[in-house]
């Protein structure tokens, strides 16, 4: 074959330019959004040689993840556990293709609109943190620790025990990578100072644990399945009338953000403690703020609260 048509013969298919792209970020190795979306992709497309995929096909994956239920922003993050493979076979293999991923639009469903979430009133989340305290197992535990951090599930749920710091002048949790689960965003790993209700479940799950995990009860065959869990947690809350239709497990993240700007936290501060994006050039640089600034607005908020009821 001459060079150019010895060069078509031998352009890899995706799965080894998946390959290829571990190679230069093997921390997806375990992420398991980017194991699922890998997976999706091909139960759609079939894999073939990267060259031949066309702007169908990631149309094609779009529609498959919405059609199943998905919600758009979910299809978003799996786009870009996607694109940056095609990216790679771009860049680092000289293949010449355009990305056929490359801002791809993603329809906003009725079912978007219906699942926007409400955050807890502060006399919804006492009275959830309430009912935790009195049915004190796992599962209120992940919840109480939830209402007053406002950490996302799969945070709490994929906490090893050497994430957990309670003989430290600040008692806090390390949200990080772990074999258990990834992060959402570079910005999600943090430490997370422990008040209230999530400092007596914290302490409680140490009690009652002999495990490397937090929460050895979710964990199975070494993985967690944070949908399954919200929908249990979902379940009770709603079986305990303590939630309403728009309202989830989620909501206590909302809920947080509302309670720490209500107390008079800085929105720098606010972002460090919740792992949101932060804002402004100035805000990329330096280590952030100290644990003991964080665990102070915290601590000021429970107060607050507690003077107000």
């Amino acid at each position: 074959a001459d060079p150019r048509e010895l060069s078509e013969l031998t352009i890899p298919v995706f799965s080894e330019v998946k390959d290829k792209h571990l190679y230069f970020y093997p921390k997806k190795q375990s992420d398991p959004q980017f194991e699922r979306s890998v997976a999706r992709f091909l139960e759609v497309n079939d894999d073939m040689p990267v060259n031949e995929y066309q702007r169908q096909h990631g149309n094609a994956f779009v529609k498959a993840l919405l059609a199943s239920g998905v919600k758009a922003a979910t299809v978003k993050r799996y786009l870009n556990q996607i694109r940056p493979i095609f990216e790679t076979a771009i860049s680092e293999l000289g293949i010449s293709i355009a990305n056929p991923l490359s801002k791809l639009k993603v329809p906003k469903t009725e079912a978007d609109e219906e699942r926007s979430r409400e955050p807890f009133s502060l006399s919804e989340v006492k009275a959830a943190q309430s009912c935790c305290r009195q049915a004190d197992d796992p599962r209120r535990w992940v919840l109480s620790i939830l209402s007053d951090t406002g950490a996302r599930l799969s945070e709490v749920v994929g906490l090893l025990v050497e994430d957990v710091s309670l003989d430290q002048q600040v008692p806090h949790i390390f949200i990080r990578r772990n074999p258990l689960r990834g992060l959402k965003t570079r910005t999600s790993e943090r430490c997370v100072p422990l008040v209230g209700d999530a400092l007596w479940a914290v302490h409680r799950a140490m009690e009652n644990n002999t495990s490397e995990y937090l929460f050895p009860a979710f964990v199975k065959n070494g993985e967690i399945n944070p949908s399954s869990i919200s929908a249990a947690l979902n379940k009770w809350l709603r079986d305990q009338d303590l939630r309403g239709p728009k309202q989830t497990v989620h909501s206590f993240r909302h809920s947080i953000r509302d309670r720490l700007r209500n107390s008079g936290c800085p929105p720098d501060v606010a972002d460090r403690i919740g792992g949101w994006k932060r804002q402004g050039v100035g805000e990329g640089y330096g280590i952030g703020h100290d644990l003991t600034i964080m665990h102070k607005v915290m601590a000021n908020m429970i107060t607050a609260e507690h003077q107000g009821s």
